[in-house]
């Protein structure tokens, strides 16, 4: 997500505009103009919209393209801006030039921007096209970088203008279909007893027959700090081990972070507490996935091996460089001193260090590094073994992907092909799937935006989330359930307008806007269930829900708190999950004492 306010920007560009006309009046009195005429004068230079006209137009860096659309008052107006190489806010300006709406979704440089505007009055409403800039998330110089590469083409299409009687039919059949949905939703949803784990599972009973073909179940989460998704996962978990034989569990965090939590499920070694907090990820060191640990191991505890449950880890953002640099001293010492140096300069590229070295010189030594590693394999295993050569392997594998990853240069032409962490992820977990014996069913633990199975929907500004993968390789043996809501709080690290983080803080949110997907569900009653979208003889009303465009909240590592009310993400039932669950009211998770911030 990008987050722009581009209302001090054009308050500024009034004030100085209005200090230009004094001067204009005063030298040159003959024109007598006022600034109503300038603007009126402006609106006729801006290209127009209107019912059924594409437009399409190339935006560099700096430009901004302002169209105009009259409307009547009571006129709804509907349009879509595809974005085609360019990340665009718009702004919607009404009659008296004030902005009333910006549009930004979080879909990248590629991507539908949606927009619906009633008019409370009749005029020349203005629609202003603008390239972002910049990035609190990036540096500097990422940011001079990224500005000079977002630019590209976008296309105006789907312009529809109702009149105030169009749109009054329009709005009365809509309320009715929303009401036969709601009827059917609350006809085919399953309603949960609880979300804590230990509480039985009468009211899960029927996912038996659900997943009874199924070998891996993604679990979603729409947001990285939601008590009660945290615990209907863990809860899922039980169910899936207990009663379906599920013997791997998997989760969006590092590799080698994960390594010291299953050593303490498998086998009991050191303590729940440090064994979390060593993956090193704030979002999972909370009290309701410490549960979920110590459940783990009281489990495997009372189990004969071939049933015991593991903690695995299959995200690409790198880790265990000391675990690799140790394992390098054991096998290879002289080529672990010539690299002590470049380790040192690795691991401050992975912390965000200042550092005079290149990004491409570190990836370019880094990856003859890993050539040279495997071309070892046979030396190296002789000084080890096998199991601790393929983990340090591993380890190597997963911090180039981290490199490639998070510093690929933006003119590389892989850059418009798919999000590649997600790529990676994918390639991750299925390494996980090969090391064990066919058969074996896993959990993965990820955000909604992760687990999707749409290959075209768009995470962290790329195309193609890891589900997607997931369903290619796997087919119907995957199953991926998205987690909505409609209101409550939850935790995220905090940016402010000014690009300040403030670190891990509590945010509350209002009940979900209408038409959105928690609106909808919390329209039902029930204010926790599961529906499954897969099953085949869903009324055709439920099948036409289940395909239509839709938005739903969604919030990752950081959140902007004069945002959090108004971001709403794309979603299609049908194209992104399996099934569905849904919390009406949720609360803040848990951060254990002394969690990273």
């Amino acid at each position: 997500m990008k987050i722009k306010n581009h209302s001090k920007k054009q308050k500024a560009f009034r004030i100085k505009l209005n200090k230009t006309l004094v001067a204009v009046i005063v030298i040159s009195s003959y024109f007598f103009l006022n600034l109503t005429t300038l603007i009126a004068q402006s609106d006729n230079t801006a290209e127009s919209i209107s019912n059924g006209r594409t437009i399409q137009k190339q935006l560099n860096k700096g430009e901004k393209h302002d169209y105009t659309v009259q409307l009547n008052k009571g006129e709804f107006l509907e349009m879509t801006v595809m974005q085609n190489g360019v990340d665009v806010s718009i702004d919607i300006s009404d009659p008296e030039n004030k902005i009333i709406k910006t549009i930004d979704t979080p879909n990248g440089q590629f991507g539908p921007e949606h927009i619906e505007l009633y008019s409370e009055s009749a005029g020349p409403y203005r629609v202003s096209i603008i390239p972002l800039g910049e990035d609190p998330t990036l540096s500097d110089s990422a940011n001079a970088e990224f500005i000079n590469n977002n630019q590209g083409k976008y296309e105006i299409n789907s312009v529809v203008i109702l009149s105030e009687t169009e749109y009054k039919n329009k709005i009365e059949l809509f309320k009715l279909k929303q009401a036969e949905i709601v009827s059917s939703l609350k006809e085919y949803s399953h309603p949960l007893k609880t979300v804590v784990p230990g509480n039985g599972f009468k009211d899960l009973d029927f996912l038996e027959t659900v997943l009874k073909n199924v070998d891996y179940v993604g679990l979603g989460e729409a947001t990285h700090g939601t008590k009660e998704f945290f615990q209907m996962k863990a809860r899922l978990l039980e169910f899936l081990v207990k009663k379906m034989g599920f013997t791997v569990f998997t989760i969006e965090a590092s590799y080698d972070g994960c390594n010291n939590i299953n050593d303490y499920v498998l086998y009991g070694k050191g303590d729940a507490y440090t064994a979390l907090a060593s993956q090193g990820f704030w979002t999972w060191d909370t009290k309701e996935v410490l549960d979920m640990i110590e459940w783990m191991r009281s489990y495997n505890k009372s189990v004969p091996e071939t049933k015991k449950v593991k903690f695995l880890g299959f995200d690409s953002q790198g880790g265990g460089l000391e675990v690799l640099q140790n394992y390098l001293k054991k096998v290879d010492s002289l080529r672990a001193n010539q690299l002590e140096d470049f380790f040192t300069i690795l691991n401050g590229f992975r912390n965000n260090a200042d550092t005079t070295v290149s990004t491409d010189s570190i990836k370019k030594e880094y990856y003859t590094f890993l050539s040279y590693f495997i071309m070892n394999e046979g030396n190296y295993v002789q000084k080890s073994s096998s199991p601790e050569y393929e983990n340090a392997l591993h380890i190597a594998v997963v911090n180039g992907q981290m490199l490639d990853t998070y510093f690929m240069d933006a003119t590389d032409i892989r850059m418009k092909e798919r999000e590649w962490r997600d790529y990676y992820m994918a390639s991750n977990f299925e390494y996980l799937v090969q090391r064990e014996k066919p058969g074996t069913k896993f959990v993965l633990w990820a955000h909604n935006g992760h687990i999707s199975k749409n290959v075209e929907a768009y995470v962290n500004g790329g195309v193609k989330p890891m589900g997607s993968y997931l369903k290619n390789y796997f087919g119907d043996k995957y199953y991926s359930f998205g987690f909505s809501f409609s209101s409550g709080s939850f935790q995220s690290k905090e940016i402010t307008n000014d690009y300040n983080f403030l670190g891990l803080q509590e945010f509350n949110l209002s009940p979900a806007k209408e038409n959105s997907l928690g609106w909808y569900f919390s329209r039902t009653g029930y204010n926790k269930f599961i529906i499954d979208f897969s099953y085949s003889n869903l009324p055709d009303k439920l099948k036409e829900f289940s395909e239509t465009d839709l938005v739903t909240r969604s919030f990752g590592a950081i959140a902007n708190r004069n945002f959090t009310e108004s971001y709403y993400v794309p979603v299609t039932i049908k194209k992104d999950y399996d099934g569905m669950i849904f919390i009406d009211n949720t609360t803040r998770a848990v951060p254990n004492p002394k969690v990273i911030k």
